[in-house]
């Protein structure tokens, strides 16, 4: 069906916290022409074989190839709505088309009997600064066309990285992640001996003259869902040193990165 046969367009402003999913929601009832009536191209495709849980935090494993200019996903398994705007942030325009999961869940439970009929929303992203700029289109009858990107060939400097840590300056002033217990490494440490797991093809950059660092973990060695665990347990960590409770923390997807290795770079195994 085609994108202007649509009942409803809502924009959203949300508000959000950098390297979370945090977020102020404030929803207005707006008309626009954003989201345009057409064929998306070259689309990926997230099912359920892309997607691990533990219930309340989900991992994509599939990554986006940093070359795309507004790359288009459609979520096609089952994941919370609300969450979907904080997917692929590296992105600073993100179109985003999901089964209308709410609609499906609403009929079901008022009509027992009979099968709704097909509903998809269409999500447009435009993010600034923390801001993320929401428009949504929601269309009764169907889906909009798509054609599906093949599979992705990803050049031997090209790295896909599931998780990032970076330090500022170890002096001047002090980044104060440097004196978090554990640390990145001690961390990681930690985490194989409890799992019984090997984490290897870890990259740290060196990115400054005051001790400023990056580590880049591709998660070599483990499944799915000890990569999701690694993040959620490290990203809570962090969460509880900001003096946040642990209940506190908010659920997320999170989503693998492409990144290049460069000159500053060196592998090294924990």
């Amino acid at each position: 069906m085609a994108i202007n046969n649509c009942v409803k367009l809502t924009l959203v402003s949300l508000g959000m916290l950098a390297g979370t999913s945090c977020a102020r929601q404030v929803e207005n009832q707006a008309v626009s022409t954003n989201i345009p009536d057409t064929t998306y191209k070259n689309v990926l495709e997230i099912t359920d074989n892309d997607v691990v849980t533990d219930g309340k935090n989900f991992l994509f494993t599939r990554m986006i190839s940093g070359k795309m200019d507004i790359p288009v996903v459609f979520v096609s398994t089952r994941v919370p709505l609300d969450l979907l705007t904080g997917i692929y942030p590296e992105f600073r325009r993100l179109t985003v088309i999901t089964p209308n999961w709410k609609y499906y869940d609403e009929v079901s439970r008022d009509s027992p009997v009979g099968e709704p009929i097909a509903s998809s929303i269409v999500y447009q992203l435009n993010r600034e600064n923390e801001a993320v700029i929401k428009d949504s289109l929601v269309i009764m009858g169907g889906f909009p066309k798509m054609e599906f990107a093949g599979k992705p060939v990803r050049e031997k400097k090209l790295m896909k990285v599931y998780y990032r840590e970076g330090y500022g300056s170890s002096c001047c002033p002090r980044d104060p992640k440097w004196d978090l217990k554990p640390g990145i490494k001690e961390f990681t440490m930690d985490f194989q001996t409890k799992n019984k797991v090997k984490i290897t093809g870890t990259y740290s950059e060196f990115a400054g003259k005051e001790g400023e660092v990056n580590y880049y973990y591709k998660f070599k060695g483990l499944s799915d869902q000890l990569k999701l665990k690694f993040i959620v347990d490290r990203v809570s960590l962090l969460s509880n040193d900001n003096h946040l409770k642990k209940t506190d923390v908010i659920r997320s997807i999170y989503t693998p990165v492409e990144v290049l290795i460069n000159e500053r770079m060196t592998l090294y195994e924990d």
